[in-house]
């Protein structure tokens, strides 16, 4: 396939008056693509999914489209006479998976159209992961699916074998996974890390890559992600009236599709409502912050804690999960030693510093599953999960090593106890 191919539609995500929120597939006269929008309707937008995952789902269609587009297969039609993808389509469509519509496909397309490469040779794009592969053939797996039960008819029945065979041949190319909540390594974010970030974003630092009007804000979202353990959603969903700073308290509450919130992608609370405790440094940053917010014009307009200051037409308005994604694209470039931090690494980190506190070097037996239970509690899930375990890996590692490294001292020094005895001569 051409490396400068484009995707066929373009993603489009829309706010309603209800609140609710949308993605859709349009094409290149703006208008919806009827099959991939009744999809999103029925399957998604019914069943009560977020944006973000419609349009994790639209992205994986797009790429199916523009497939199908350049090898010639009309999926319509095609469906409609009960023709379905056969096993080399499907290994066809396992190659396409793995495309890079990325900044470095772009990059290389632009160079491409230009002439700047070299004669006769065109530089790789790289893959994407094999994460990203794995979710787009599922993805691919479910929509075809549903368009041929849907364009099925009354021939739904008698065609159920002949579609669960396509999709079971999809599913069957999916890369072996490794699975990042339990791979530790992937999730490594050390006491040194947590120091050279604060380092670097301590207000006024001459390393601090941010404008003085945004240094406090930044370092105000980091520490609610670092200290409290919080997603990204999470954070950017604070309102002032969640905070009582007289009781030093903050609350997580869902506020799914609400109507008040002018961002189209909006920020969500995945878990519980919940409160928590602030300590100190994060009351005094908290009411250091709070002056500069007001004094942003559009800030009074909603109350949302967190806002853009750039001025610009969406100046005062709170701040977007994009914006702070750049937020650590800004970190990772002003500090390659920070080149893995991403937002939930901090939750994974909030996790481990969480355990270790608890149990200390004089853990007292019996007390895992209130330690467990009071985790759950502060990250919002419910007293009985079991993800906890995603998140304290690391300390879970550290605490199985020192534990089998005294028990190979206590071994250790039986062995030698039984040689000197063994030796003793014996007593007349």
């Amino acid at each position: 396939m051409s490396i400068s191919a484009s995707l066929p539609c373009r993603l489009k995500t829309s706010l309603f008056g209800s609140g609710e929120r949308a993605a859709f597939l349009v094409d290149s006269d703006g208008l919806p693509e009827p099959y991939s929008t009744l999809y999103v309707t029925m399957k998604l937008r019914n069943a009560g999914h977020s944006v973000s995952t419609q349009i994790a789902e639209l992205n994986a269609i797009n790429v199916l489209f523009a497939h199908a587009a350049e090898a010639g297969i009309e999926l319509v039609p095609r469906f409609k006479a009960g023709d379905y993808l056969d096993r080399v389509e499907c290994e066809a469509l396992r190659r396409s998976s793995q495309r890079n519509y990325g900044p470095s496909a772009k990059h290389q397309a632009v160079v491409i159209a230009l002439g700047n490469g070299k004669r006769g040779y065109i530089p790789a794009v790289p893959p994407v992961a094999p994460s990203t592969q794995y979710k787009r053939l599922s993805y691919f797996a479910r929509f075809l699916k549903w368009l041929g039960e849907e364009l099925a008819g009354d021939s739904g029945d008698g065609r159920a074998p002949v579609i669960n065979a396509m999709v079971e041949n999809i599913q069957a190319l999916r890369p072996a996974q490794i699975d990042s909540k339990t791979d530790i390594e992937s999730n490594t974010f050390s006491r040194e890390d947590d120091a050279l970030l604060c380092g670097l974003l301590a207000e006024g630092s001459l390393t601090n890559p941010f404008t003085p009007m945004v240094q406090v804000r930044n370092l105000l979202a980091i520490d609610l992600l670092r200290l409290l353990g919080k997603r990204r959603g999470e954070i950017l969903n604070i309102r002032l009236s969640d905070i009582n700073l007289s009781k030093r308290q903050i609350d997580i509450v869902r506020r799914a599709d609400n109507v008040h919130d002018p961002r189209v992608n909006q920020p969500l609370v995945k878990t519980r409502s919940h409160t928590l405790p602030i300590g100190p440094s994060l009351v005094s940053l908290i009411n250091q912050y709070l002056p500069l917010r007001r004094s942003v014009a559009g800030a009074s307009k909603h109350p949302y804690l967190l806002v853009t200051h750039k001025s610009g037409p969406t100046q005062g308005q709170p701040m977007t999960i994009e914006a702070l994604k750049e937020v650590f694209r800004t970190i990772k470039r002003a500090e390659p030693r920070l080149s893995h931090l991403h937002p939930h690494l901090l939750r994974h980190f909030n996790g481990d510093a969480t355990a270790r506190a608890q149990q200390g070097d004089q853990a007292t037996p019996g007390n895992s599953e209130r330690d467990r239970r009071q985790r759950n509690f502060l990250a919002g899930r419910a007293p009985e999960s079991t993800m906890d375990s995603h998140y304290t890996a690391r300390e879970t590692e550290r605490h199985a090593n020192k534990t089998s490294l005294r028990t190979q001292e206590e071994l250790t020094k039986a062995i030698k106890s039984a040689h000197i005895s063994s030796e003793e001569p014996d007593s007349l």
